[in-house]
């Protein structure tokens, strides 16, 4: 009896929460100005790979706080190193921290492999995107990435997104070509890159053959931090040379861990864009 009342208050502080019909969401999208806006080109299409990225720039962009959390220590960084209870081996961990990545770096432990592509794209479908590959030689294809949208009841005024609302829309009868010249014409684009720190098995071997789980989860910890830094490295190279369209920012590290640059990377397997294939 007490969990069954305990279910239902908790029950009924839940909010209630409203939702459109599918093609409802979907007629309510963000409204563009397609015919005024002129979309950046990329510095160049299909892909470029990266086979062993600078380790040491890499660091630089590493986000500590979750570092000191996957060692269940809680605070801000670097607020964390003068915390009064755990500022002592918050302290301890974070230059052991250092003393090995200047370790793994000038001895190349690991590897930064990463690529980053650009692709002609146009909105096809209210939540679908046809991106065109181009090849050298032959033909060019299309695939179809699919995005899905907020199906909750809005504010009057405030659209349901999909990611799918931010490429430029395909010509369609209702929304034909105007003129030669009109900015529907220029092509959009989509860009992606993907990043990965390879090499960590041997040592990670070595550790567990020495009985060392520190150095050990020690060094899984930062492998993770690195990859997170690397995709911050490649996001804003994207912004800045890429794709260049914020080609002045002059963000902190702070400011790059707040996300205050403009744009977002949402990754394959999020919410707004669960397609994997």
């Amino acid at each position: 009896a007490e969990y069954t009342k305990l279910a239902e208050d908790f029950a009924n502080k839940k909010t209630v929460k409203e939702y459109l019909s599918f093609a409802e969401a979907q007629k309510n999208k963000v409204k563009i100005d397609w015919d005024n806006y002129t979309p950046p080109v990329p510095t160049f299409t299909s892909t470029k790979i990266f086979d062993n990225f600078d380790l040491k720039e890499i660091r630089e962009y590493i986000d500590w706080q979750p570092f000191f959390i996957a060692w269940e220590m809680h605070g801000k960084f670097p607020q964390i190193l003068t915390d009064s209870i755990v500022g002592v081996e918050a302290t301890k961990l974070y230059n052991d921290a250092n003393a090995l990545l200047d370790k793994l770096v000038s001895e190349k432990w690991l590897s930064a492999k990463g690529v980053v592509g650009f692709w002609e794209a146009v909105a096809t479908a209210a939540d679908t995107i046809e991106v065109t590959l181009r090849q050298a030689q032959g033909p060019a294809s299309t695939i179809q990435l699919e995005s899905l949208r907020q199906q909750i009841k809005k504010a009057p005024g405030q659209p349901n997104l999909s990611l799918s609302d931010f490429i430029k829309p395909a010509p369609t009868p209702d929304l034909p070509v105007r003129q030669a010249g009109s900015q529907l014409q220029t092509p959009d684009y989509i860009g992606a890159f993907s990043v990965t720190i390879q090499g960590i098995e041997t040592h990670i071997k070595k550790f567990e053959a020495a009985h060392d789980d520190y150095n050990k989860i020690m060094l899984q910890a930062l492998a993770d931090r690195l990859a997170e830094a690397f995709a911050e490295v490649l996001h804003k190279k994207t912004r800045t040379e890429y794709w260049g369209y914020v080609k002045d920012e002059t963000l902190s590290n702070e400011e790059l861990i707040k996300e205050n640059y403009t744009g977002i990377r949402p990754a394959p397997g999020y919410p707004a864009c669960p397609d994997h294939t």
